[in-house]
């Protein structure tokens, strides 16, 4: 089972936002905003509280902490 930190009206506006602009530019903002969510969901389940050097680390701490499966 994965756990994210969720904020409903937050993703309406990114999704709106990403929808909204070019193909490069929503890249970007889909991957700012994957990392925001991955890192508030570390803090929030495990109490990080300062950001990793590398998105890979990222995603390493919640596979491992079993939060975030691979699929």
């Amino acid at each position: 089972m994965a756990w994210t930190v969720r904020d409903a009206e937050l993703d309406r506006d990114i999704i709106k936002a990403i929808e909204s602009h070019d193909d490069r530019a929503a890249a970007i903002l889909a991957a700012i905003y994957l990392e925001d969510r991955i890192t508030r969901t570390i803090k929030a389940y495990l109490g990080k509280d300062r950001p990793f050097a590398r998105f890979a680390s990222n995603i390493d701490s919640l596979h491992s902490a079993g939060i975030f499966e691979e699929t």
